[in-house]
């Protein structure tokens, strides 16, 4: 071995023997999987965080992300054929209490999302290096991005209507003084806000939701106004403007 004169020989370490995409994203993927079914004892997640930095140091990303993408893809359509439809179709029988079966199909929504948003929290760490290295020089989402497109395209996308519909309605009878679940039409809003459109960056709430809210909001009021012009005498009609 040449040393340059004046200077140390300097023995390079060895490279790091390049792990397999194959057995790295195996062992990955358990980890993943158990993560989305609400294991997490088990997990070590710098270990899975390591294995995940290493199939991106060696130029894995894309593959990584492939198969993210299809793990996420195959839970969420589970939980829809599992959980989401089999709500809606107590909705969808001749129930004689409708609205009350809207709403447990609400909580069901709402249940689903929230435990989707903590499985997003743990693999996010998991899959820092993805993010930071991959996802910016790619230009494709985030994790947590990715994570909330599917769940829009899979599980909300099916059922806007219903969903939007159950809301209003919720509206319409809290203004006609009945008492709603204001906990989960809170937690659906939230999700709204939350998710973005399909073709732009603005939330669902903006692009799907407060159109209806505001058009439905002036109908309403248009003709609660209309009532009370024709029942009620001054008095009375500013009584119940100021309700």
């Amino acid at each position: 071995m040449s040393v340059r004169s004046g200077g140390k020989g300097k023995i390079k370490p060895p490279k790091r023997q390049e792990q397999s995409s194959i057995e790295g994203w195996e062992s990955l993927c358990k980890a993943l999987q158990s993560l989305v079914k609400g294991e997490s004892e088990n997990i070590n997640f710098y270990d899975n965080y390591r294995i995940a930095y290493n199939i991106v140091l060696h130029n894995n990303g894309d593959k990584l992300y492939i198969n993210l993408k299809e793990l996420l893809n195959q839970h969420l359509e589970e939980v829809f054929s599992s959980q989401v439809i089999s709500a809606l179709s107590i909705s969808n029988t001749n129930n004689p209490q409708p609205n009350f079966a809207n709403m447990i199909s609400l909580k069901v929504l709402k249940c689903v999302w929230e435990h989707y948003k903590k499985v997003l929290d743990l693999i996010g760490p998991i899959l820092m290096y993805l993010d930071r290295v991959y996802c910016k020089s790619a230009k494709v989402p985030t994790v947590h991005e990715l994570g909330k497109e599917l769940f829009r395209d899979i599980i909300f996308q099916p059922i806007k209507y219903f969903i939007l519909d159950t809301i209003l309605r919720q509206i319409f009878l809290e203004r006609e003084g009945e008492i709603i679940d204001r906990s989960i039409i809170k937690a659906i809003m939230d999700m709204l806000l939350e998710l973005t459109g399909t073709s732009t960056k603005d939330s669902v709430y903006d692009t799907d939701f407060e159109g209806l809210f505001l058009e439905k909001s002036s109908e309403y009021y248009r003709i609660e106004g209309q009532r009370l012009v024709e029942e009620c005498d001054a008095q009375g009609y500013i009584k119940n403007v100021n309700r």
